[in-house]
């Protein structure tokens, strides 16, 4: 039995390189052993045979074969959730790409514009609901989590991010015009490219590739021939045959552990930040600690800025995603084993948010306190309360009316002046809450001044 396994184990670690290899070879292998050969000499037998299969091979088996078998099981389809307002085939709306095991999906904000809940097809055909966690507008990013799973799923593997040939091949993986898990090949175009519509600037940094992104297609992986993403496909050129456009890993990095941190995820904090540092080459990234916050517990306990994580938890990171990821399920008052690239081992805990800091992570909003300077330049005749100095929030949220400047009076039914009537107001919403907002803003007159009142709305995140 337990030899029957390792032949197998070693059929799957040569089939990326064989993927037509003879399963025959293995009971070959086998009557070597019952004949009294050695163990090494059976592998040896095996890797040879491998060897020779895959001499005889007409070529068809090319780095874009093999990179489409690594890439294509972690591709999804994503459509609409069948409906009695539609009774027919769900229509796909565009690609998803598996990041995380547990059902977690990135695809494109406009695939899933206006919708909460949407099915999703594995590569396996297996059709699961989800549900919509976290979206951007601004980078045209979504993530999406399958509610119930049976089996985890396998999960795309990321280039780093400036490992980026000009010319190298690629590959896109989606579904254009419902045609599902279709393959599109081309090359790296370009990099860093800007994408303006109706005269104002939609994307930058961009990668530009031959392969057009036809509808269906958006949301899709952009692959190199190791069968990492490299890219998360969005656009194209409709002006033009064979140009597209992806968002690169490197925003996707970003903005995707920013929403499995704990302060997004659990409203949780842990007094200090991890990002994601390059070597001179740009070809391999550390997970490096920054933003440590003087006086938490966890700095006392001696987390320093530029300490290398090696791992958490005894789960190896190589970068600022693959360490929120693993937190991602952490909640308040849970603690990490933090293990740093010099063997320094720290046991640090996640503390509920406070103040400011909880309202920007459950609504979104980012306040200052007013103070005398912030009052004399905005003219308000108050002493005390919160500016809204920025809104991170989509439009579909709420919070269209308001503009920097604003000055906070109510949330809800109740006026908001200090930390703790924010902090008791906002322990008791929930994700998904729809709120009202009231500010007060002051407007210029020809001589004076006076001062409107703006209602809006937003919704917990």
């Amino acid at each position: 039995m337990y030899l029957s396994k390792l032949l197998t184990s070693l059929r799957f670690m040569v089939a990326p390189l064989v993927p037509r290899l003879n399963f025959s070879y293995s009971y070959k292998i086998l009557v070597c052993f019952s004949r009294g050969f050695k163990p090494v000499f059976c592998l040896c037998v095996f890797f040879l045979c491998s060897i020779s299969l895959a001499d005889d091979e007409s070529g068809r088996y090319t780095p874009q074969v093999r990179a489409v078998y690594k890439a294509m099981p972690s591709t999804v389809v994503i459509s609409e959730v069948k409906g009695k307002f539609n009774g027919g085939d769900p229509k796909v709306l565009g690609t998803g790409v598996v990041i995380d095991s547990e059902g977690y999906i990135l695809t494109s904000e406009h695939v899933i514009r206006g919708y909460a809940k949407l099915d999703v097809i594995t590569f396996k055909g297996v059709k699961h609901m989800s549900q919509v966690l976290f979206s951007s507008q601004e980078m045209d990013l979504a993530l999406i989590k399958i509610n119930k799973l049976d089996e985890k799923l396998p999960s795309i593997k990321f280039a780093f991010p400036n490992d980026l040939l000009l010319a190298e091949p690629v590959i896109a993986i989606g579904n254009p015009y419902g045609l599902t898990f279709s393959i599109s090949d081309g090359i790296l175009s370009s990099t860093g490219r800007k994408l303006e519509a109706k005269n104002r600037m939609v994307f930058d940094d961009l990668l530009q590739t031959s392969i057009k992104v036809n509808p269906g297609n958006s949301g899709g992986p952009l692959i190199n021939m190791n069968g990492e993403m490299i890219g998360l496909m969005v656009a194209s050129q409709s002006e033009a045959q064979g140009i597209g456009f992806a968002v690169p890993v490197s925003k996707i990095e970003k903005v995707v552990s920013s929403w499995f941190s704990p302060q997004r995820q659990s409203h949780a904090e842990l007094g200090f930040s991890v990002v994601t540092q390059f070597n001179a080459e740009g070809n391999k990234g550390f997970a490096v600690i920054r933003n440590v916050q003087n006086g938490k517990l966890n700095n006392l306990l001696g987390v320093r800025n530029g300490q290398r994580v090696k791992s958490v938890d005894g789960v190896p990171v190589r970068n600022a995603l693959d360490f929120y990821r693993h937190i991602k399920n952490k909640k308040v008052g849970s603690q990490l084993t933090i293990v740093t690239a010099k063997k320094k081992k720290f046991f640090v805990q996640l503390f509920p948010l406070k103040g400011l800091t909880l309202a920007n992570s459950k609504l979104g909003l980012k306040f200052q306190k007013l103070g005398p300077d912030i009052a004399r330049a905005i003219s308000v005749p108050f002493k005390k309360g919160f500016v809204l100095s920025g809104v991170d929030v989509d439009e579909d949220r709420g919070m269209t009316k308001v503009r920097r400047g604003d000055m906070l009076f109510k949330i809800g039914d109740r006026i908001v002046m200090n930390d703790t009537d924010l902090q008791d107001l906002l322990k008791d919403v929930n994700s998904g809450d729809k709120l009202s907002v009231v500010f007060f803003r002051v407007v210029p007159d020809a001589e004076s001044s006076h001062i409107e009142t703006v209602i809006d709305y937003i919704e917990v995140r």
